[in-house]
């Protein structure tokens, strides 16, 4: 796909998911919560509150275009894991305190799919393997097949996992939240009108800010309370962090333009996630310089700079990006195009 064939809208909204994936790693490894009901407390929490839904918002895209099973996509996937986890991990070593370069560590970069660090890209990736099964599937469904099997699926995420602790998942991290969420896309793709979608557009932000009011509120109760996990307030597969997510990505599609400079940068933006959510850079690295300098701020200047200072730190990411495409990745996709059924796809 040609990067003016991509919806800007939605190239624009996959970028702003990154934004705020990074504002939320900020904030939960190099900021503090502070003492409850403070200042800094609801500085924090407000900015947690409106940051959480982006992970959704991000495999809601997925799946609202579908995902198509190429031999190509997934070796791109693969060198941009591997390429930033030595990356990072050549950072973590240059850091002062550090041990020295150890090559079995290097050699793990390269199997980025297998060491669970990231666990977002190996969910994904579960979901991406699964999707060939998944849109036959989707094909043979009429409307209410659809909405019934998103029903199930929220059995086994919402109820089982957030309500009752029982399923596997009761944080949104697994391959059933990632399934249901592909699920509430795709229909929203098959069967709501863009005409429906944007005669609500304004209603979209409304119920985003309205959730995500909701989720702030049961911070305050869970920081005061021993609430069941039902009340939790920042699990991924919190109703109230998807209705957030299914909002924002609806107010997403009820614009429609065309930008080169937004659909550059939104194509890389995913390496800002492999470097901050590195277990060497990031958490051991980056997380605590940011905490050096950020926290001994005064709280209006630490969350002013806040977004500014995580959109540069994106941006510069994405531009790095480009250049390992150009050094390293159509180098090697040129070569892997050689090969006996490179062009495979499901």
């Amino acid at each position: 796909m040609t990067n003016m064939a991509r919806q800007s809208n939605i190239e624009l909204l996959r970028f702003l998911s990154m934004l705020m994936i990074a504002i939320f790693h900020i904030n939960g490894h190099a900021l503090q919560s502070g003492v409850f009901l403070s200042s800094q407390w609801v500085a924090y929490n407000l900015t947690h509150t409106l940051t959480i839904t982006a992970t959704s918002v991000f495999v809601l895209i997925s799946g609202y275009w579908g995902i198509h099973f190429k031999a190509k996509s997934i070796l791109n996937l693969y060198l941009r894991c591997a390429v930033w986890g030595i990356v990072g991990y050549l950072l973590y070593c240059l850091a002062a305190n550090t041990p020295p370069m150890e090559a079995i560590k290097i050699f793990a970069r390269l199997m980025p799919f297998t060491h669970g660090k990231w666990w977002f890209i190996v969910t994904y990736l579960e979901l991406y393997f699964l999707s060939p099964i998944l849109n036959a599937a989707i094909e043979m469904f009429d409307k209410k097949k659809h909405m019934v099997m998103i029903f199930v699926f929220a059995f086994v995420t919402l109820y089982m996992g957030y309500c009752r602790e029982t399923g596997e998942d009761t944080w949104g991290t697994s391959l059933s939240h990632f399934l249901w969420l592909y699920m509430i896309a795709r229909y929203t793709k098959l069967y709501v009108s863009l005409d429906v979608i944007r005669k609500y557009r304004w209603g979209w932000v409304l119920l985003f800010l309205g959730s995500s009011a909701i989720t702030f509120g049961l911070a305050i109760l869970n920081a005061k309370f021993t609430l069941p996990h039902c009340l939790w307030a920042y699990p991924y597969c919190s109703p109230w962090v998807l209705i957030g997510a299914i909002a924002l990505i609806q107010f997403a599609l009820s614009f429609e333009f065309q930008n080169k400079i937004v659909n550059w940068f939104a194509s890389s933006s995913l390496s800002s996630y492999l470097m901050d959510g590195s277990p060497y850079f990031g958490m051991a690295v980056w997380f605590p310089w940011l905490a050096s300098w950020m926290m001994p701020l005064p709280l209006s200047i630490r969350y002013g700079i806040l977004v500014p200072f995580a959109f540069a730190w994106l941006c510069c990411v994405c531009i790095v990006d480009k250049l390992w495409d150009i050094l390293i990745y159509k180098p090697i996709m040129k070569l892997f195009n050689k090969l006996p059924y490179s062009d495979f796809s499901l």
